[in-house]
């Protein structure tokens, strides 16, 4: 499940670049695959009677949707679109699957727009006096599902600040039928890493938590909660967190066949063993309702269904990391278009190849949702309409002036969501978003990301705002005053100054650098014979001269720490790339064989080591064997050190 993007604003995407998709490798597969099934301009539509509108005077509006999914090259989608909080659209577009046209009935999963969802559910508790946000949620829970130390809120999880480390693991199935209880995948939680209500880092973990205490306060499954308390009440007849989904929900169910085919996904969903974090589908109506439930204080169809006060509470900005900048609500993440404030989300799959967005302006009346069994977030048909409903911002222009503490803030920012003790930390990291920050020669701050550079303005002390007026940024300081953490308007996750050994790029391409070398030296190490003795000969030799004996070891030792690593590296990158699903959902299992090779490998170094250590030590090798031989011996150290560092050589104990 992924954080916010919006595409309309370019340090956000590059932000979001290195983090989309759970794994680097299987967000593209699953990009790749969609593009693959995509339709013609002309497939892509539908005809008006599968749309529900309320009147002629949004046509043009029907038309922008229309004409941006048409260039979006994906299978399908589903739109609901409200305008002063009524439902002037809500319908399908192309195949719901090859054969199939989707309507405004079709579910889609929706992915981590899920998060909104369950957000508005605690804040109904909430308003009814069930729950409270600042109450310690192990007061909720089993005892066995609180694995950490300092307190955690729901506030903390619904705002992806109560510390815990990002992780996949327990989420990604090949089917639903093999999702559990929800407790039996959270439990136990990742490693708390660092203090609660601090700083943020995206954790589906974290929110998949606040929708066990959900469950734990309405003494029901989560999904029979989210039934009980929402979709019922709120007329959402075709929408479910239910894994596997009733059996009418499923058969008309939206798929990606090119994911399906690509990642091995044995139903026309994967299962999602934490599925608050983004398990729920919905149709375009459905969602429609959802909008206007929150545009209209809770009522629908002249009804209140939710509590008034749980709509404030909900879209009520309850953490951010500076004042100056946006921050959180419950599960939506805030935004503007100029003035307005604009409460958002967006989601993707990356095992089923869904992709979604959320768009909610309070103040003006207007709600936007689309779901794509595809990538169609860069369609940007969310903000496509909001830009035509809305006035278009006009930003002050303001010259640059350098920024006050520029030597300080110069340097590299990786996003925290990216693990430090889980066992696939080494993805998270590679992964990772990152922003390089430097001052040009007009004092212009640039952050450089992913999608190019852009030019910033101070506008008071460690506060930046886009020349274009777009957004702001502000820099963070430790305990010393130091520059130590970039926040990024819109942003959920923090960022924190690395220096430049600390890259994961660099840590992981000499770790990946260990297994050149292993076979490098274990070429060096080959065994020299006279030419009228035969292998055997050498090898009855070596029982009786030390010299033979300890390049033996040494050549044997090179050879199995080469096959031990190469079948390591190998088999993660294989499993990683074609196996998304469920290769890292299990690390007691999957990465059982991870853990025998790497430790395997650390155990034949320490060997080649000690015989190393000793064959230079005494000279009794020639100087061009025993400086190879020294050098193989520091890189196989280094690689072991970097496998403990990535969690790959023992499991981190949680």
């Amino acid at each position: 499940m992924d954080e916010h993007d919006t595409d309309r604003q370019s340090t956000r995407r590059s932000v979001l670049a290195g983090a989309a998709g759970l794994t680097a490798w299987g967000s593209l597969a699953s990009t790749s695959a969609a593009g693959g099934v995509a339709p013609t301009d002309s497939e892509l539509t539908t005809s008006r009677e599968q749309l529900e509108t309320v009147d002629d005077e949004h046509e043009g509006l029907v038309s922008l949707v229309e004409d941006r999914l048409a260039e979006a090259g994906v299978p399908g989608a589903a739109v609901a679109v409200v305008v002063d909080g009524q439902v002037v659209l809500a319908g399908g577009y192309g195949e719901a699957e090859p054969g199939r046209p989707a309507d405004a009935t079709t579910p889609f999963r929706i992915a981590s727009v899920s998060k909104p969802v369950v957000g508005t559910a605690a804040a109904e508790l909430a308003a009814r006096g069930d729950l409270d946000f600042e109450t310690p949620v192990s007061e909720y829970l089993q005892e066995r599902l609180v694995s950490w130390e300092a307190p955690v809120t729901l506030r903390a999880l619904l705002t992806h600040t109560a510390g815990f480390d990002p992780t996949n693991r327990n989420m990604w199935y090949p089917s639903p039928e093999q999702v559990r209880s929800l407790p039996e995948h959270l439990s136990p939680m990742p490693a708390q890493v660092r203090e609660p209500g601090t700083l943020g880092a995206y954790s589906n973990h974290g929110f998949a938590l606040a929708g066990q205490v959900i469950a734990a306060v309405t003494d029901s499954p989560f999904a029979a909660a989210m039934e009980e308390l929402v979709f019922a009440p709120a007329g959402m007849s075709r929408a479910s967190f239910a894994q596997p989904l009733p059996d009418e929900l499923a058969t008309d169910h939206a798929v990606n066949p090119g994911t399906l085919a690509r990642l091995r996904v044995r139903d026309k969903l994967a299962g999602l063993g934490i599925g608050p974090a983004g398990a729920l589908s919905a149709t375009a109506t459905d969602m429609a309702r959802f909008l206007s439930l929150h545009l209209n204080g809770g009522m629908i169809d002249g009804e209140q269904i939710f509590h008034p006060a749980a709509i404030e509470l909900a879209q009520r900005q309850w953490f951010t990391h500076h004042e100056a900048i946006d921050g959180m609500a419950l599960g939506f993440v805030e935004d503007h278009h100029g003035p307005a404030r604009v409460l958002t989300h967006d989601g993707f799959s990356p095992t089923d190849g869904f992709t979604s967005q959320l768009r909610l302006v309070p103040d003006h009346g207007i709600g936007v949702f689309t779901a794509f069994n595809g990538n169609g977030l860069e369609a940007g048909v969310a903000n496509a309409v909001i830009e035509e409903l809305l006035p278009e911002p006009s930003p002050e222009s303001r010259e640059p002036t350098r920024p006050q503490r520029a030597d300080d803030l110069v340097g590299t920012y990786h996003t925290l969501r990216r693990g430090v003790r889980a066992p696939d930390s080494l993805w998270t990291n590679l992964g990772a978003a990152s922003l390089s920050v430097s001052v040009a020669d007009d004092g212009a701050l640039v952050l450089d990301g992913a999608n190019g550079p852009t030019r910033w303005t101070e506008v008071e002390s460690l506060v930046f705002e886009r020349e274009d007026g777009t957004e702001r940024v502000a820099f963070g300081t430790d305990d010393a005053g130091a520059v130590t953490r970039l926040f990024v308007g819109g942003q959920p996750s923090a960022f924190t100054q690395t220096d430049w050994h600390e890259s994961p790029v660099l840590l992981a391409g000499t770790l990946f650098g260990g297994v050149l070398g292993t076979w490098w030296g274990f070429k060096k190490s080959k065994p020299d014979r006279h030419r009228e003795e035969s292998r055997r000969e050498w090898l009855a030799g070596a029982w009786s001269d030390f010299d033979r004996t300890a390049t033996l070891l040494a050549h044997t030792g090179t050879g199995a720490i080469s096959l031990f690593f190469l079948l390591l590296f190998g088999y993660v990158l294989v499993g990683n790339t074609q196996y998304v699903v469920g290769f890292l959902t299990e690390p007691a299992t999957v990465f059982g064989l991870t853990y025998t090779l790497s430790v395997a490998g650390a155990t034949a170094t320490a060997g080649v080591v000690v015989v190393g250590a000793y064959a230079v030590a005494t000279g009794r090798w020639s100087r061009h064997r025993r400086v190879a031989y020294a050098a193989t011996a520091l890189v196989l150290t280094l690689t072991t050190v970097l496998l403990w560092h990535w969690n790959l050589l023992l499991p981190a104990i949680e």
